[in-house]
């Protein structure tokens, strides 16, 4: 499939500003290929075990910028209440439906070593999850 080709006709061929990465290796220079001469690469994962690979004509010719994102550097220049206001935002959008995620399993804290295993283990179709709290207390939320 041409990969360029077929998400500018998703996006009715308006620039692609922003690629979000969370695979690394050679999907960071397909995703770059993607974006609009002079857009960003942001990779915030590594699921393909690999480091990011960045094409240098996307940074050289198109100029394209990788730039990296981990969520505790980003909340650790935040106040308590840019905090709260940012994970209560959060929440609404979850609990209108807009933001959903698959879930694959949910484990007690008492089996963490077997999550733990499972996160290993790739190719999953859902995120895994502890609950800290018990699988009960879940159901009560």
């Amino acid at each position: 499939m041409d990969t360029d080709k077929h998400d500018k006709s998703i996006v009715e061929n308006a620039p692609i500003r922003l690629g979000i990465d969370a695979v690394a290796g050679s999907a960071s220079g397909r995703i770059a290929a993607c974006v609009a001469d002079g857009g960003t690469v942001c990779t915030y994962g590594a699921m393909s075990g690999e480091n990011a690979t960045i094409p240098a004509p996307e940074l050289v010719f198109r100029g394209i910028e990788f730039r990296g994102f981990l969520l505790g550097r980003f909340l650790e220049r935040r106040s308590l209440a840019e905090i709260v206001q940012i994970y209560s935002q959060i929440a609404k959008k979850v609990r209108d439906g807009r933001i959903a995620t698959p879930i694959e399993r949910i484990y007690s804290i008492d089996d963490i070593k077997d999550a733990l295993a499972h996160t290993q283990r790739g190719a999953r179709s859902g995120k895994i999850l502890v609950a800290p709290h018990g699988l009960k207390a879940l159901s009560q939320v």
